[in-house]
């Protein structure tokens, strides 16, 4: 897990993404940020499950890849709409696929959002500005 602490407060953000290139550009682009948040990173949805059973404070956003090893994004996401208490967390599916029935899943599984990756980092840093919106309503 990295952290990236950056926030005045207690809210974070947490990142579900196992490509350590994706990772970099993540942190990079939160850096750019004007709203200054901590975000902690995981490799797998397991790892999500695991850290929001044991944490006491849950995060105010949740940012899911699709392509984890184990349970993928869609089926994290189906995981945790069965788990009380995880409909408070916002979630944005991040992936590479533009396939429209692929995000109507994602977006039926408990996605507020549905964001395709950005190729360069102006367009990360855009992307996870329009992302942090759905946590500055939660925190």
């Amino acid at each position: 897990m990295i952290n990236n602490s950056n926030a005045a407060h207690n809210s974070y953000v947490l990142v579900a993404e196992n490509d350590s290139d994706d990772q970099v550009l993540m942190q990079l682009a939160f850096a750019e940020q004007e709203q200054q948040v901590t975000v902690r990173y995981v490799d797998s949805g397991s790892e999500v499950l695991h850290l929001l059973a044991v944490e006491p404070e849950k995060p105010c956003l949740l940012i899911v890849d699709y392509n984890m090893p184990g349970l993928n994004g869609l089926e994290l996401l189906q995981q945790l709409a069965i788990i009380p208490g995880m409909e408070a967390i916002p979630k944005v599916m991040y992936s590479s696929s533009a396939n429209e029935r692929f995000r109507q899943h994602c977006m039926a599984a408990g996605a507020v959002a549905y964001v395709e990756k950005g190729i360069g980092l102006e367009t990360i840093i855009d992307n996870i500005r329009h992302m942090l919106r759905f946590c500055a309503q939660q925190c």
